[in-house]
């Protein structure tokens, strides 16, 4: 679904969470990333020049491990948590790649003014 999207990207108590938003074409639906507690961030350097961006490919690995429940939050920010990060990839035009150990997705249906205001953006 995500293979052919338009990508929105908003920072949500910067530098801490992203918010990647897809309006999957063709459909009145989209989907929704909320990646936080973010371990590596990159996009390419002209990314911000549009504010929105073709997708044609998206890629999420889920964590290898869990959050060992019985550690510390102190405890766990010593460990290296290469292990307990979501992996997020999104290509071609921003080229995202993320590490981040919250990840949460949600499928939505757009509202008619949504939709009217994307159809008036084009």
């Amino acid at each position: 679904m995500l293979d052919d999207a338009s990508l929105w990207i908003e920072f949500i108590n910067f530098p801490f969470g992203v918010r990647l938003t897809f309006y999957v074409t063709g459909t009145d639906k989209k989907v929704i990333f909320l990646c936080s507690q973010i371990e590596k961030f990159s996009l390419n350097k002209g990314a911000f020049d549009e504010p929105e961006y073709v997708c044609l490919e998206v890629n999420v690995e889920q964590p290898e491990k869990e959050r060992p429940r019985e550690l510390s939050d102190f405890e766990f920010e010593l460990m290296d948590k290469k292990d307990f990060t979501w992996s997020i990839e999104v290509l071609p035009e921003a080229e995202i790649k993320i590490k981040c150990l919250q990840f949460e997705w949600e499928l939505l249906t757009m509202t008619q003014k949504e939709m009217d205001e994307r159809n008036n953006a084009k």
